[in-house]
């Protein structure tokens, strides 16, 4: 177990975020991952795995309700258990009526890792009023000052613990419009980060969690709408969805251009055969468990694989496998996108947008309409998940994509009906074509 740094803000202040309009008994919470090295993680909670599962670097959960109460709490990295927690477990209590955002920080590579609760202010906002929070994350950072339209909004912001009882933790309520954001070094006076014009809507809170290290900062803004605050909570974190489903979806996409056809295994057993590039085959049924699935040649044998890929696999998971990189240079990998099969709104329909080009360029799909469905996605290295998955209105479209920085078109989609209900994989692949779409209906519940 490593060693973890816990810190409470406030002693107490998690009952100051009280909320009279939310329905008694009941908290809410949230995971915040800015632990830089962490990986995808989980969430556990009184020693059971919860709804919060597989959150990425950079990354916050929805809100989620829990009965008010002292919970044991533990992350660990994805796809583990409890006994590999790298933080935790520890005890934390939320009061009846808080809101509390759970904060993983630190950097793994010095053994860094933290874990705090920020005590969020959900207490009603009257028309034309916004709220802003800030928070320090930077474990190897100076303190930093937050300016808005070049007047100071927050001063003398440290990682927690790093300067006195300072929590690197604030909250502001403003008047709605556009704000000019910058981050400063508290100490040298310099730009950090600059958030651009920001617009501060109305009845909303606005988190913002400066992260990263010292020489490569980074911010996240995850804003939420509190007109209705019962509504905000997508369920009870202690619940995770379809925990007693047996069976799972494995499916095998080929995307490493240069590398001839595959035979793919599971456990041991052919599950495809003959796998080309730019292929994605349907989806199997597998029962609840730990599979390896090995990649080799098309005509020969398991012993034969190239690559193994060890997965555990969880009740009603859809998940694509693709394997992508370059034989010739030793980085043929498998790459796991975890889709999404819940159900849509009416009229609505869903994307999972994939790059397998390998290299540093980051792209954007834009749609027809000039509306950035997905925007900066770069390929599965370094923290990167390599897909984005985004719900849009059914309908003709169709899209390009393009290079996030210049914009080069790299590919065009030709124009294709988007229908309801339905799951749509797209693949941004080597080639002169550069692209590969399929499609499978979401099952009703």
């Amino acid at each position: 177990m490593k060693k973890l740094t816990l810190a409470i803000l406030f002693i107490g202040l998690l009952a100051l975020s009280l909320v009279p309009a939310m329905a008694q008994n009941t908290a809410q919470v949230r995971l915040a991952h800015f632990l830089l090295g962490g990986g995808n993680v989980d969430l556990y909670i009184n020693g059971e795995l919860s709804a919060v599962t597989r959150l990425g670097y950079g990354n916050v959960s929805n809100w989620y309700t829990i009965a008010p109460g002292t919970y044991s709490i533990a992350i660990a990295p994805a796809r583990t258990s409890i006994d590999d927690a790298v933080l935790g477990p520890v005890d934390f209590t939320f009061a009846d009526g808080s809101w509390t955002t759970l904060a993983a920080t630190g950097l793994a590579e010095r053994n860094v890792l933290d874990l705090w609760a920020l005590p969020e202010d959900y207490s009603p906002l009257t028309f034309n009023e916004t709220r802003l929070s800030v928070f320090h994350a930077i474990s190897d950072g100076n303190p930093v000052d937050v300016t808005y339209n070049d007047a100071l909004l927050f001063g003398l912001l440290a990682y927690p613990g790093s300067l006195g009882n300072n929590d690197g933790f604030d909250t502001r309520t403003l008047v709605v419009g556009s704000y000019g954001i910058k981050v400063l070094d508290n100490i040298s006076k310099t730009q950090i980060l600059d958030l651009g014009n920001v617009a501060l809507n109305d009845r909303n809170n606005y988190f913002v969690a400066v992260f990263g290290t010292a020489l490569n900062p980074t911010v996240r803004l995850v804003s939420t709408n509190t007109v209705n605050l019962a509504n905000i909570p997508v369920g009870d974190i202690r619940e995770r969805p379809n925990a007693d489903a047996t069976d799972g979806y494995l499916r095998f996409a080929h995307f490493s251009s240069g590398t001839g056809d595959v035979d793919i295994y599971v456990n041991g057993e052919r599950a495809a055969a003959g796998v080309g590039y730019a292929t994605i085959s349907d989806f199997i049924t597998y029962a609840v468990g730990d599979y390896t699935i090995s990649i080799a040649p098309a005509g020969t044998s398991v012993d034969r694989a190239v690559i193994e890929y060890d997965l555990r696999l969880f009740g009603a998971e859809y998940i694509t496998l693709a394997v992508i990189g370059v034989i010739e240079n030793r980085t043929l990998e498998v790459a796991p996108i975890f889709e999404d099969f819940s159900p849509v709104d009416i009229g609505q329909t869903r994307i999972t947008f994939f790059n397998a080009v390998p290299g540093l360029r980051k792209v954007t799909l834009a749609r027809n309409d000039g509306l950035l469905l997905v925007q900066d996605l770069a390929y599965p290295q370094d923290g990167s998940d390599g897909y984005s998955i985004q719900n849009m209105l059914n309908g003709r479209y169709s899209f390009k994509i393009v290079d996030f920085t210049t914009p080069e078109t790299l590919a065009e989609i030709p124009e294709f009906n988007y229908a309801t209900g339905v799951n749509y994989l797209l693949a941004h692949i080597p080639g002169e074509t550069g692209w590969v779409l399929t499609e499978v209906p979401i099952p009703n519940e």
